[in-house]
């Protein structure tokens, strides 16, 4: 239970990284 829970966190940052990192290039003045 621990490893899923584990593996769910990682899934969960790696996708708001991501999100977050696509929202800051969209805004992003260039």
């Amino acid at each position: 239970m621990q490893n899923w829970f584990m593996q769910f966190g990682n899934k969960i940052g790696v996708l708001s990284v991501a999100s977050y990192s696509e929202r800051n290039t969209y805004y992003a003045p260039t």
